[in-house]
């Protein structure tokens, strides 16, 4: 068990509440509260959440663990990356990267379970 602290290596992201995670073996449950600010353009750094206490399993990138946005819709989808501590969040339409316009002021709320080396 212990504390973590999810970054954005493009954008500023404020811990609401102090994210925590508890590891057994080779599963790992996070949770974390945030809010993402910066610049509102349409690079695709946006969806790039990083810092995760573990890396996710060599192999499997597709792990959804739960990611809300308070007071948004949802996106389409998001994945740990294989061997990284990044979770990577995209759009609707496209597949594409979320753009940072579309990151700016939200508060994400993430709470899930993932394999790890």
């Amino acid at each position: 068990e212990g504390t973590w602290t999810m970054t954005h290596g493009w954008m500023t992201c404020t811990n609401n509440n102090q994210a925590t995670y508890t590891k057994i073996g080779n599963l790992c449950h996070v949770y974390a509260d945030v809010t993402i600010t910066g610049a509102s353009d349409s690079s695709q750094t946006g969806g790039r959440l990083q810092g995760f206490p573990f890396n996710a399993k060599t192999g499997i990138n597709l792990q959804y663990p739960h990611l809300f946005r308070v007071g948004g819709s949802w996106w389409y989808s998001y994945e740990l990356g294989s061997n990284d501590t990044t979770m990577y969040i995209y759009q609707s339409s496209g597949g594409v990267i979320v753009v940072r316009s579309g990151m700016n002021g939200q508060r994400l709320l993430l709470s899930g379970t993932y394999l790890t080396n």
